[in-house]
């Protein structure tokens, strides 16, 4: 994300595809069944959304 956006993540679990062709379906299990996915939670704990500022 390039300067001047905001970058806005929420706690939740998130999927990833290695290449935009790649079935990563989220609803049953091909996402965790399929190599060229990636499958991870977002926990950002002490710091509820809103609260963390970057520096520059």
């Amino acid at each position: 994300v390039g300067h001047g956006l905001k970058k806005v993540a929420e706690d939740c679990d998130y999927v990833v595809a290695i290449k935009p062709e790649t079935d990563c379906d989220v609803y049953n299990e091909t996402a965790v069944a399929n190599p060229l996915c990636a499958t991870f939670s977002l926990n950002t704990g002490e710091y509820p959304f809103g609260t963390f500022e970057e520096p520059w």
